[in-house]
């Protein structure tokens, strides 16, 4: 409301914006900060001498006040986004800012994992604050406190700031806990309105746009082995085997007897890709090969070091680029940590180590991880429950593992996508590097911490194609909405491989899933290959319960966690014409 009095204007508005919570205003003028109640305290004041011809003590009208206007905090609407069902906050337009803080709960653990925000700001200078919901299938309610700041600035440069406008939101299943039917509810004080259902989208099941050449001889597999999986393939300049394909695991017995450590990298070769001669040492001084599907006949590659506690265990996930005549790998390591004990009082470390090679088998590891979250070496981490070094004032975001790695032309630099733990979730981090691949100080972290590439997200593989970049993940496919009668949503089996699409490799779309072959529960670890227009999905098939009568009867939808055998019996693929699919408009 306005008054006006004499030769003054006091311009002072109490009208209350919803939702709002407690903050004092302040407000600035000439460059000097006024404490709102102070300054509503003497507008009252100016309001009653105008009313009763205030004067000083010579009886004399008292000098003019500079015009001020109060103005109120910008107005911010709240709507549920029909595309994403994400939360949105919404102001109007003008010279403004909001910025965003966010304190969650999912279930009775902190965590961000459910509402992290992102801010836009548009064209006619309006901004959108959007809280997006992970549609997890657990069965709990979700609350968090958003904070939003608001800051206006006015023509003559005058300000007005609102401090900590708080909104408790929340996040409700119904009551029959549907977990794909949500409900935001907006608390303001002791209020609560409903502004939303959240029914997640459907992931479009993107099956049909692969063609499997599997045949009961596994013709475009490997196999006949104990566990064996992430099979990555990189075409070299060899005119009679231009192709090696990378892959790791358990050749006959658990943790490969007669090498060291645990898991190793094996290596085959191929004149194409279906099928492969198998590296199987060069004890004569000349690498040997077979093409006989025995892998007590295979040897190793790439195995532990066992003097380094971060690399002494595991060896796997194989990321091969081919580069000026020159192998770079990056891979996963798991070691000890400081005191040389697996599973010991600093608990273990996880990593990314890097290696080199001028003929893809003999290789040099680096001197040091190339990718580590350096916080967790010699301390436990939260796998070891209440022993953990890491709670919810010292968070844990470590287990950098399954490193996803290229040279970009265009940008001129290394760069990896991995997973790592954040907030209870295996997420997709990005790094990026423009000196040696081989160096940790030349490797920076883009998205990591609480503000991933992917929340939910592991094992993740990009490639990109004409500028597009692909990513395929083996997460919890229903967390994304997907429906398939399949796959079972519990344990194991409800991990599948999940397509994400990106233009920039940074911001991420989940745009569909692959249902698992019929012969087996999940399948995991994918890895991807392109060329000449034919995207190739590899991937890992899970034993899991195959043999029990259950699954007989009832197929891959069938799940008994007693029985449930973790390791991997083939490694296949599967084709998509890609670029024929563009061209004909079939693309998610």
């Amino acid at each position: 409301m306005k008054h006006k009095f004499k030769k003054w204007l006091i311009c002072v508005d109490f009208k209350q914006r919803s939702p709002r919570v407690g903050g004092s205003k302040v407000a600035k003028s000439g460059g000097n900060r006024i404490n709102m109640k102070r300054f509503l305290g003497l507008s009252m004041v100016a309001l009653v001498c105008a009313v009763f011809a205030c004067k000083d003590e010579r009886n004399e009208p008292l000098p003019p006040e500079p015009p001020i206007e109060v103005l109120p905090p910008p107005e911010l609407s709240i709507t549920v986004d029909e595309a994403d069902k994400s939360l949105v906050f919404a102001s109007e337009a003008g010279d403004k800012t909001i910025s965003v803080s966010t304190n969650g709960e999912v279930g009775t653990a902190a965590s961000k994992a459910w509402c992290i925000p992102t801010t836009t700001v548009n064209a006619d200078k309006s901004v959108s604050v959007r809280i997006a919901v992970s549609k997890n299938v657990a069965p709990v309610k979700r609350t968090a406190t958003v904070t939003l700041t608001t800051k206006r600035t006015v023509t003559d440069d005058t300000t007005v700031t609102v401090d900590s406008m708080s909104v408790v939101i929340a996040v409700e299943q119904d009551d029959n806990y549907d977990p794909n039917v949500l409900t935001w509810l907006i608390k303001d004080r002791s209020e609560a309105e409903k502004i939303g259902t959240i029914m997640p989208l459907t992931l479009p099941n993107i099956s049909g746009l692969y063609i499997s050449n599997r045949t009961d001889e596994y013709i475009n597999s490997v196999g006949k082995f104990l566990n064996m999986y992430h099979a990555h393939i990189v075409k070299t300049e060899n005119p009679d085997y231009p192709y090696f394909i990378y892959f790791f695991g358990w050749a006959v017995s658990e943790c490969n007897p007669g090498h060291s450590g645990c898991d190793a990298i094996f290596l085959a070769r191929g004149k194409n890709l279906d099928r492969w001669e198998f590296y199987s040492g060069d004890e004569s001084g000349t690498p040997t090969w077979t093409d006989q599907m025995t892998p007590k006949l295979w040897k190793p590659i790439i195995t532990a070091d066992l003097s380094q506690g971060y690399d002494n265990w595991h060896n796997g996930d194989p990321s091969v680029v081919y580069k000026d005549g020159k192998f770079f790998m990056a891979y996963s390591a798991y070691g000890t940590d400081n005191d040389m004990v697996l599973g010991g009082n600093d608990g273990d470390l996880a990593c990314i180590m890097g290696a080199e090679s001028t003929d893809g088998i003999h290789w040099t590891k680096s001197d040091y991880p190339i990718l580590i979250w350096e916080a967790e070496i010699g301390k436990n981490e939260p796998l070891a429950g209440d022993n953990a070094d890491f709670n919810s004032s010292t968070p844990y975001y470590g287990l950098y593992h399954r490193p996803s790695v290229m040279y970009d032309t265009e940008a001129q630099c290394w760069k990896m996508w991995f997973d790592y733990l954040s907030g209870g979730a295996l997420c997709m981090g990005y790094a990026e590097n423009r000196g040696d691949p081989m160096v940790f100080a030349d490797w920076m972290v883009i998205q990591g911490d609480d503000t991933p590439a992917l929340r939910q997200f592991p094992n993740p593989e990009v490639v990109k194609i004409k500028g597009k970049y692909y990513a395929y993940g083996d997460p919890p496919a229903q967390w994304f909405g997907a429906q398939s009668e399949h796959f079972g949503s519990a344990g194991w089996p409800s991990r599948q491989l999940v397509e994400a699409q990106s233009d920039d490799g940074i911001n991420w779309r989940v745009t569909g899933f692959v249902e698992p072959d019929d012969d087996t529960q999940a399948n995991h670890v994918p890895t991807l290959y392109y060329e000449d227009g034919i995207l190739y999905l590899l991937y890992a098939t899970q034993k899991g319960n195959r043999g029990y009568s259950g699954f007989k009867s009832q197929g891959n939808k069938y799940y008994n966690e007693a029985t449930y055998d973790f390791r991997y019996f083939a490694i296949r693929f599967k084709v998509r014409f890609l670029d024929e699919q563009i061209a004909n408009g079939v693309i998610y």
